[in-house]
């Protein structure tokens, strides 16, 4: 959806809470996916009648095989916590997987404490709207503390920036294009290693978009 937008020049006008919201009003959830209402209940026919085999390693993450930066380490996380967990049961199946490579991403105790609920010593789903609204506030305050420093690294700093958290750069650039600074993105794409921008569709698309807004305001 925001691909979308950006590549047509759109504003953004909604953020995660609200993109929540509307998948929680309009669709229903079953196994880590968001179903229309024709759909679901086509998948729910269609488990009962085939009892859907291999359905547990989906929603245990054993069959999601690629963890090699951030977003699919939480997406990894997501799926494989389907019940509280542990530390040690989730780093000994994490660790197994994670093959991290051009992303500077959190240690994986970080990345349970800013994504899900830690109770009676285990980590779980957020599971009300208000704990997903706090989680969401919280991760996004690092995420735009840690793109401001990129920014302020981009216009003190000569050479390129060669390591970044991607989540970091993409959240701080989605800002940045929804309050027209996009001069910022700009400075900041300069200083980036190609190979940042080459690897990552999303990170390229609020580059391109910002040279089309800068030019035509120029």
């Amino acid at each position: 959806m925001l691909a979308y937008y950006i590549q047509r020049g759109y504003e953004i006008r909604y953020d995660a809470k609200s993109f929540y919201s509307l998948l929680n009003q309009n669709f229903a959830y079953e196994d880590g996916f968001w179903f229309t209402v024709n759909q679901i209940n086509s998948y729910l026919e269609y488990k009962k009648k085939l009892k859907f085999e291999g359905l547990d390693e989906i929603k245990s993450g054993e069959m999601f095989l690629f963890v090699t930066d951030e977003k699919s380490a939480l997406v990894w996380l997501f799926n494989f916590i389907t019940t509280p967990k542990s530390y040690s049961e989730i780093s000994i199946a994490y660790n197994q997987l994670a093959n991290i490579q051009g992303d500077n991403i959190p240690e994986l105790k970080d990345m349970l404490e800013q994504n899900f609920i830690f109770e009676n010593d285990k980590y779980r789903r957020p599971k009300s709207v208000p704990e997903h609204n706090q989680i969401t506030e919280k991760r996004e305050k690092v995420l735009l503390r840690e793109f401001e420093g990129l920014l302020i690294k981009s216009q003190t700093e000569k050479g390129k920036i060669k390591i970044v958290r991607k989540e970091a750069l993409s959240y701080g650039f989605e800002m940045c294009y929804k309050a027209k600074r996009f001069n910022d993105i700009l400075t900041l794409a300069k200083k980036l290693d190609k190979t940042i921008l080459e690897n990552s569709s999303e990170l390229n698309d609020f580059v391109e978009a910002a040279e089309i807004m800068v030019q035509g305001i120029s």
